[in-house]
C-alpha cells in the first residue's frame, strides 16, 4: 500500500514570528484532517519558539525530530546545472550570476556532532522530550549518507536511528526519483538504521523555479507526483518547510488542496516517519 509522510522542515530562525504563524496554520489543518506528520526541528527554532512548540509535544498526530542546530550542510554536495537550459533557471533569483557548477561543502565530524548534540539537548531540555532518533539532514545530498560511513557512523553513536538525507538528483538538483526507496545502512554495519528518501521536489526549489504565487501549478505538480506513488505503491517522504509553505499562501491552502485530494484516494496510508520507522524495523525483524 502507498503512503505519505509529511515532514516539514521547521528552520526558519532568523524570523520567529513564522514559526508560529506556520505552527498554528499547519497545527490546525493536521488536526482538522487526523492526519499525522513530523515536524524536523533545527534547534535554534526551538530556543526561539519553545513555548510555541511544546503544545504539540504530546499531541500524537506530531511527531518530533531533529534537523541540525544552525542548518549548516553535513556533507558536501554539488550542484550541476551545465545540462539544464537557462530558462528553465530564469526565475531562480538566487544563481543568477553564479556560475553553473556549485559546490557547498560539508562540516567536519566533529562539527556535525556538535550540530547534533546541541539540539537533542534543546529537545530534551526545553521540550522534554527524552530520546531523539530522527534527523533531516540540512539541504539533503545525491545518494544520501551512502558514500560517507563516517557520517552513520557517527549519528549511530549519538543515538540518531533514522534520517532523511537522499534528497537530490545525480545533478545535484531535482526532482529525486520516486524509485528511490527507503533502505536501511546494512552496507555501513548499521542495521537498524533507515533511510528515509525524500523524493519528488523540495517546495523551495519548485517555487523558486516555477514560481512563488503558482499555488494552482504546485498542488497540480504534487497530483501527478501522488499518481505515480499510487500505481507503485511507494513510500514518499513529503517535503515542506515552515516559511516556505506560507510565503505567498498564508493560509496553506496549496498542501491543503493537496491533502484533500489525497484524501479521496484509495489504498494510501498517512503515518509519521517514527511509525513508518517502527513499522519497517518490524517487518525487518520479521523476515
Amino acid at each position: 500500500m502507498a503512503k505519505i509522510l509529511f515532514g516539514y522542515d521547521t528552520e526558519r530562525f532568523e524570523e520567529p514570528s513564522v514559526t508560529i504563524h506556520f505552527l498554528h496554520t499547519m497545527s490546525q489543518m493536521h488536526e482538522e484532517y487526523h492526519i499525522p506528520c513530523t515536524l524536523f526541528l533545527v534547534g535554534k527554532v526551538i530556543e526561539n519558539n519553545a513555548d510555541d512548540i511544546r503544545p504539540l509535544v504530546d499531541n500524537p498526530l506530531f511527531d518530533l525530530q531533529q534537523h541540525s542546530y544552525s542548518h549548516r550542510p553535513f556533507k558536501t554536495y554539488v550542484m550541476d546545472f551545465r545540462s539544464v537550459p537557462d530558462k528553465e533557471l530564469a526565475n531562480i533569483e538566487w544563481l543568477q550570476g553564479r556560475p553553473k557548477v556549485i559546490v557547498h561543502r560539508g562540516l567536519t565530524l566533529e562539527e556535525i556532532k556538535e550540530e547534533v548534540t546541541k539540539t537533542q539537548e534543546r529537545l530534551h531540555d526545553l521540550l522534554g522530550i527524552e530520546h531523539n532518533r530522527g534527523l533531516t539532514c540540512p539541504f539533503a545530498y545525491y545518494l544520501g549518507l551512502l558514500d560517507r560511513p563516517d557520517i552513520t557512523d557517527l549519528l549511530y553513536d549519538l543515538g540518531i536511528r533514522f534520517v532523511r538525507s537522499w534528497g537530490r538528483n545525480y545533478f545535484g538538483w531535482q526532482p529525486t526519483p520516486f524509485d528511490v526507496q527507503p533502505f536501511f545502512y546494512e552496507a555501513h554495519g548499521h542495521d537498524d538504521m533507515l533511510e528515509i528518501p525524500i523524493q519528488g521536489w523540495h517546495d523551495v526549489l519548485w517555487k523558486s523555479q516555477h514560481g512563488w504565487t503558482n499555488i494552482e501549478g504546485y498542488v497540480a505538480m504534487l497530483k501527478e507526483c501522488l499518481q505515480e506513488v499510487l500505481e507503485n505503491d511507494y513510500t514518499w517522504s513529503f517535503l515542506a518547510h515552515d516559511w516556505s509553505s506560507i510565503r505567498e499562501d498564508p493560509e496553506m491552502s496549496g498542501i491543503r488542496a493537496f491533502i484533500e485530494y489525497a484524501l479521496e484516494q484509495e489504498e494510501i496510508t498517512f503515518m509519521s516517519h517514527s511509525a513508518f520507522y517502527e513499522q519497517a524495523l518490524a517487518e525487518r525483524t520479521a523476515q
